[in-house]
């Protein structure tokens, strides 16, 4: 059986594993293959002095240079019996970068491995993306307005990154896979410095990738120590004993990989396909939210005063995340506590204007950044206006002066309430009107599976009639203790 290389997450980190394919070899080129695989120097001498084709290509278009990317030794020497560095559907270079091998690397470049090269991942492989192509195509079909032009944007960019997975395969390039895969320091500069282009993911900035997949040092290597196990006892691939404990002088942190980026070209407030910042990138999420990227970017230059067009603000947007240290460096840059913006959420279920930094803490439950919010004078009055879906009701409202106290009551967050009631200086409540739910709300809705059956009748509710509306009796009856 000849296997294929392939990319899936484990333990949080891309690691290459093998898929079973048929082989057209026998003989020393297969026997040139597994010796690569295993790291066996003198299996591969024996293969060539056996005949084997330095150049042989397996039946998934990869070269035996691409299957011996964690061995410096047995690349050097198939390099001396004249391989290809740039052959095969999948050169080496990518292999190597992917991997953080950094000797096979040099070695690579150094004998003219095109930086620049691309690599193809068979469509197949790629399933749980075009899935998700299709998933936005359905979204972008119901949604209208700027809502729709996300969508429309997103499915965009993601074909012209991954292709339609119709014909041909996913093109990929080592300096993106150094900085989305392995988060490689010194192969990013190695790269860059041999020529290697900023701009080859349509859409996606270079800086972009990195503050969706940026990782600590110690996040890096943990995540390879654990995909070290699994490599080779779940799928018989032998790996260098530095890949389970990353050396400390190559291991960097987050913040170095950026600054590469930034004396290499890359501008920290870029707009991405999305009309997104890298900023608003590690503060919507990425693969984890990213205090350490959010942080780093704020200290190089980032512009907290660019809206994001999907979830507003910055600092309403570092509300949601609850990380109370970002905030705090937000609002030492001038951060506006009071400011409003829009939010539209709807894995959150909302779609609103007005909303403030406290209302976006609160939506997410994050009592320490409620806490924070109020302590530096964020005010429980302030409110919302727009489109609100409640989780646990399955309605979805037109509403009006909503304030982050009905947001608590949205969530049953006993904790924020009771914050908010007796320890926030509250005394009194304008109260919020729901409206008849408008058809286009629903439109916008996305996937959430909402009713526009009317949940409330039309009119103003206080806190406590709000919650007793919900059947929240315990917490209606709290509230209406103090007059709200």
């Amino acid at each position: 059986m000849k296997k294929h290389f392939n990319l899936k997450m484990v333990t949080g980190l891309a690691v290459l594993i093998l898929l079973p394919h048929l082989s057209v070899f026998a003989g020393p080129n297969e026997d040139l293959f597994s010796a690569c695989k295993s790291g066996n120097l003198s299996g591969v001498e024996s293969a060539l002095k056996a005949g084997a084709d330095a150049n042989a290509i397996d039946a998934s278009g990869n070269s035996v240079l691409a299957n011996a990317f964690f061995w410096p030794e047995i690349t050097k020497l198939l390099l001396s019996k004249g391989a290809n560095p740039n052959g095969g559907k999948y050169p080496a270079i990518i292999q190597a970068a992917n991997n953080y091998s950094v000797e096979v690397m040099d070695l690579l470049l150094a004998a003219g491995a095109d930086p620049n090269a691309p690599g193809e991942i068979a469509s197949p492989a790629m399933k749980a993306v075009y899935d998700q192509i299709k998933n936005l195509e359905d979204q972008a079909k119901s949604a209208k307005g700027k809502s729709k032009k996300i969508f429309e944007d997103a499915v965009a960019n993601l074909k012209a990154q991954y292709g339609d997975g119709t014909t041909g395969g996913v093109k990929v390039y080592a300096i993106n896979q150094a900085v989305q895969q392995s988060n490689c320091a010194p192969c990013i500069e190695k790269l860059l410095t041999k020529g290697a282009k900023m701009d080859l993911a349509a859409g996606q900035p270079l800086i972009h990738i990195w503050a969706s997949f940026a990782m600590t040092a110690a996040e890096r290597k943990d995540a390879f120590a654990k995909g070290k196990a699994v490599i080779e006892g779940t799928y018989g691939i032998k790996t260098p004993d530095w890949y389970g404990n990353l050396p400390s002088d190559r291991n960097k942190e987050s913040e170095d990989i950026l600054r590469l980026l930034i004396v290499a070209g890359s501008d920290v407030n870029q707009l991405n396909a999305q009309g997104k910042t890298p900023l608003h990138v590690a503060l919507a999420g990425g693969i984890g939210v990213k205090d350490h990227a959010m942080t780093a970017l704020l200290k190089n230059g980032a512009d907290i005063s660019i809206e994001d067009p999907e979830f507003g603000k910055c600092f309403t947007m570092a509300a949601r995340t609850g990380l109370v240290e970002v905030a705090k460096l937000m609002v030492s840059k001038g951060a506006d506590i009071g400011e409003t913006s829009k939010i539209m959420d709807m894995t959150q279920g909302q779609r609103l204007n007005g909303a403030t930094p406290l209302i976006a803490a609160t939506i997410n439950n994050h009592l320490d950044m409620v806490k924070y919010l109020v302590a530096i004078g964020a005010s429980i009055k302030e409110d919302a206006e727009g489109f609100s879906y409640n989780i646990y009701t399955g309605c979805a409202t037109g509403v009006k002066n909503k304030s982050a106290i009905y947001f608590a009551v949205d969530n049953r967050n006993m904790d924020i309430i009771k914050f908010m009631v007796e320890e926030s200086g509250l005394k009194w409540y304008r109260p919020m009107k729901i409206n008849q739910l408008k058809q286009e709300f629903v439109s916008q809705a996305g996937n959430l599976k909402i009713t526009t059956t009317k949940c409330y009748s039309d009119g103003e509710y206080k806190p406590s009639a709000y919650a007793k509306k919900m059947e929240l009796k315990d917490i209606a009856g709290y509230l209406k203790d103090h007059d709200l």
